[in-house]
């Protein structure tokens, strides 16, 4: 339409369309005026002359606002899009998502959250809500982590064990002790002293760990533990009377002897099968746990 010059469309030999613009190079190639903040590229309105789409020249593109802040702005209602970041692909306010429960999550927080969890930059290896594996250590920042149902793990590293009762809407503290030296394991029971030994001519209970029924207290206890004559700890207490009463390991056997019939609690302690495993100089020398210094 008229000289090179004064040129506003032209159509190519191949079909290609071009709007201020004399080699459109693609099916519609249009050509923005102007200062590239102001001026649109492309303006597409409805019958109103509301603008629908409107394509910035300096490439930011609006739906529902002339006035793209972003490489893609949606507007609120022909208001000017929400602040956002350079590149995010869908501007984002707490404000302006909580009107619009149908708009799509902030497509930069999203390519960042998937960038993390497959990187090992500071922040990153977010473990997914379904499950996964971490990749890194967490820090909860002295926070509280609570109605947790199960947890699995090799150590706890505890200033205190705490379990709460709660009775009548009170809580009540019981601390868990702890022991020096590995770790343990522990039973207790109770023994009938009644059946004569005829060597002795006392009177014995003989608890045979080899004859115990799978499944049962004392079977789990010795088959957790390292049984020997040094690494078990006997505490027995007779019951109702006086008598003098004393153990001996032999085998898997634990015999418990007395110069008269008599009940008896006792109590095992038995250092657990990998004791070795956790000395008492732990194996962890680089985080540190409670200061004493006395």
């Amino acid at each position: 339409t008229g000289g090179a010059a004064t040129e506003k469309v032209r159509i190519d030999n191949a079909g290609n369309v071009g709007i201020g613009i004399t080699n459109p190079g693609s099916r519609l190639t249009v050509k923005g005026t102007g200062t590239a903040s102001t001026t649109s590229s492309l303006n597409i309105q409805n019958s109103a002359g509301t603008s629908l789409l409107f394509a910035q020249d300096g490439g930011n593109i609006g739906i529902d606002t002339t006035a793209p802040n972003d490489k893609f702005s949606i507007g609120n209602g022909g208001n000017a899009a929400p602040a956002g970041s350079s590149a995010t692909g869908h501007n984002y306010t707490s404000t302006y998502l909580s009107t619009d429960n149908y708009a799509l999550a902030n497509y930069g927080i999203i390519k960042t959250l998937i960038a993390s969890a497959t990187s090992t930059m500071p922040g990153g290896n977010y473990l997914p809500l379904a499950g996964g594996t971490m990749l890194g250590d967490v820090d909860f920042g002295a926070k509280n982590i609570t109605n947790l149902n199960n947890l699995t793990v090799s150590k706890i590293t505890a200033t205190t064990i705490d379990p709460l009762y709660t009775i009548n809407n009170i809580n009540y503290s019981t601390f868990a002790p702890s022991i020096s030296g590995g770790v343990k394991e522990e039973i207790v029971g109770k023994a009938n002293i009644k059946r004569k030994d005829s060597v002795t001519n006392g009177y014995e209970y003989i608890i045979n760990f080899s004859l115990e029924h799978e499944g049962t207290d004392l079977w789990l206890w010795h088959k957790v533990v390292d049984y020997s004559n040094d690494n078990v700890q006997v505490f027995v207490t007779p019951s109702g009377k006086f008598a003098n009463v004393y153990y001996e390991i032999t085998g898997n056997k634990l015999i418990f002897h007395s110069d008269k019939a008599v009940e008896v609690s006792y109590r095992l302690i038995g250092k657990r099968y990998d004791w070795q495993n956790w000395p008492t100089k732990a194996h962890d020398q680089v985080q540190k746990g409670v200061i004493v210094n006395r």
